[in-house]
């Protein structure tokens, strides 16, 4: 619906870089947003990490690995989970988490993670 141009997607005030792939759980997006909000930091940006949250250990996880690092904000509905996190504390970029399939928000760059290695 969002191609289509029925539904219109979210923009930010900040750019937003997504990153995905068509691979569930395992793939690495994760690792690859966190690499990339550590990146940012050492460049002097302030990253906003948005995640879906599916009510597990992954905010958490983001949450204590990012500290001073990076604000990490969660929920189905990105664009209000970072238009909040905004509002609390300024950010740079946002880099959304498993974005892929995530159209609601506008994006500005994606990044893919790499496929798993396998054994």
């Amino acid at each position: 619906m969002y191609r289509a141009g029925w539904l219109r997607a979210r923009r930010l005030p900040i750019p937003v870089v997504s990153v995905g792939n068509v691979t569930w759980g395992g793939a690495g997006k994760t690792p690859m947003v966190v690499l990339l909000a550590e990146a940012a930091a050492r460049r002097g940006l302030r990253a906003l990490v948005l995640t879906r949250g599916y009510g597990g250990d992954e905010e958490k996880m983001l949450r204590a690995r990012l500290a001073g690092v990076a604000s990490v904000a969660a929920g189905a509905d990105r664009a209000a989970a970072a238009a909040r996190a905004l509002r609390a504390a300024p950010a740079d970029l946002v880099l959304l988490d498993d974005g892929l399939q995530h159209h609601a928000l506008a994006r500005d760059a994606q990044a893919r993670a790499p496929p798993p290695v396998s054994d």
